[in-house]
């Protein structure tokens, strides 16, 4: 799979929806909140099938591990932590985490007046939730890149940290509305598919629903590959954005299930669908929907929703175990970016 499949969807992981409350699990809110009766349809597109694209995601990972192996040079470094990050959006597979961490640290240190070395270890670092690092580096970059005298570069370094600051603004929770009428700007200027889904996370912040879900709609009439991750990462963060926060779980569902015919193993988008079997009496249905997941992915979301779920008193005791032992992992690896849960995970009734 080409390179720039990575760099299109490079806004799945520098964006605010990264590992927040926002796409990790939370209770559905009730329907009717506010919102149009149904969501427009996103365009449709034939793209490869998961399997397809996911042995294309792993071969593209190996032969930039091995490119990068002789030399620690920053654009390859670049595309092996998009794409780590990319399988780690939609799989769990926080290994990679770790990887794209240990990468990026240590071509920052072969190449440590390089602007693009030192954006590169803020993105990664705004993933882990480590902010402030990350503007210091944000910072650092811009410093070196008057030094340097980058020219014509300088503007696309600029774009990138300017971006990429904003992002860190959303996940802090920060006021948006300056934001959003940069990204407008943005996006009416040059309407590629990441400044339009940057807007549509904005706007979504904003609790301009229907604006966003049009501008989620939008950016992918303007991608053109085949990839299935755009389009089953836009359907669930649009299934998200309408269950969660708009209170809409009846406009959420369609979503979910859009993302699932993309990618079936899109691990989030599981346990949110299975969320809303729950919420709606179908336990076994949810039960069905998240086991196969325990044991294929590092998330604890689906043990998580096992331990409010199971019906057994006893096996709903040890997905709550298992689960929270899962998490004291992850908050060894990453404390910031799970330091907002908690060991409360127990049984509770939908």
């Amino acid at each position: 799979m080409r390179v720039h499949i990575y760099q299109a969807v490079l806004v799945l992981w520098i964006a605010a929806w990264g590992c927040d409350d926002n796409t990790s699990s939370q209770p559905p809110g009730r329907a009717g909140a506010q919102g149009p009766a149904f969501v427009e349809p996103a365009p449709a597109r034939k793209t490869t099938s998961e399997r397809i694209a996911v042995m294309n995601l792993n071969a593209s990972i190996e032969a930039s591990r091995r490119r990068l192996e002789p030399r620690l040079d920053v654009a390859t470094a670049s595309a092996l932590v998009e794409q780590l990050m990319l399988r780690a959006d939609f799989y769990g597979t926080f290994d990679d985490w770790e990887e794209a961490s240990k990468i990026s640290s240590e071509v920052l240190g072969a190449h440590p007046t390089s602007p693009p070395a030192m954006l590169l270890r803020a993105r990664v670092l705004n993933t882990l939730h480590e902010f402030d690092a990350a503007l210091s580096l944000i910072e650092k970059a811009r410093a070196w890149r008057s030094v340097s005298g980058a020219g014509a570069a300088g503007g696309e370094l600029e774009a990138q940290a300017r971006h990429l600051e904003a992002s860190i603004g959303l996940a802090q929770g920060k006021p948006v509305e300056e934001l959003v009428a940069r990204r407008r700007a943005l996006a009416a200027s040059f309407p590629t598919y990441q400044n339009v889904t940057s807007l549509a996370l904005a706007l979504a912040k904003q609790g301009r629903f229907e604006d966003a879900d049009a501008a989620f709609r939008s950016a992918l009439e303007r991608y053109r590959d085949v990839s299935p991750f755009p389009f089953a990462w836009v359907a669930f963060q649009r299934g998200v954005m309408w269950s969660e926060e708009a209170a809409r779980p009846d406009l959420g569902r369609p979503l979910y299930e859009e993302a699932l015919r993309y990618l079936p193993g899109y691990v989030l988008a599981n346990v949110h669908l299975a969320e809303l079997d729950a919420l709606n009496g179908d336990v076994p249905t949810a039960i069905g929907r998240v086991k196969p997941l325990v044991g294929t992915t590092q998330n604890p979301e689906p043990l998580v929703l096992l331990a409010t779920v199971e019906p057994s008193i006893a096996q709903a005791r040890r997905y709550q175990e298992q689960a929270e032992a899962a998490y004291r992992q992850l908050i060894e690896r990453f404390p910031k970016a799970f330091a907002h849960h908690h060991s409360n995970i127990g049984p509770t009734s939908f």
